[in-house]
């Protein structure tokens, strides 16, 4: 009676569907994650709209909003961007996440107290 019971149990698990799904949705979800939070990330910075550095050793780069930054920051922060599209771009979603995280945290600090 209790082998009975356990394979009914196993059939009506598998026949309903409850065993589980196949994981191939969740690097889906991933990649959709990094390509909003890199929209929402390319928003911020066209928003702020730095003027580009004329040399990469310019200490002082204006944008809207009070944001300022150095030469050096801005390259780096448009190198972080261009690897997060890259990353995200070939499925790798929790790399993407890091760089554009890399980026808010700069341009966090970018914006003045009473900009």
């Amino acid at each position: 009676m209790l082998k009975i019971n356990a394979v009914s149990l196993a059939v009506a698990i598998v026949g309903c569907g409850i065993v589980g799904q196949p994981a191939q949705a969740q690097p889906v979800l991933k990649s959709e994650t990094c390509q909003g939070a890199l929209s929402s990330l390319m928003s911020e910075w066209n928003a702020i709209s730095f003027a580009a550095p004329s040399k990469p050793g310019q200490g002082y780069v204006s944008g809207r909003n009070g944001h300022v930054t150095s030469g050096g920051q801005f390259n780096y922060m448009q190198g972080q961007i261009r690897q997060a599209h890259a990353a995200c771009e070939r499925g790798d979603g929790a790399s993407a996440l890091q760089h554009i995280s890399a980026v808010r945290d700069l341009l966090d600090r970018t914006a003045k107290p009473n900009g």
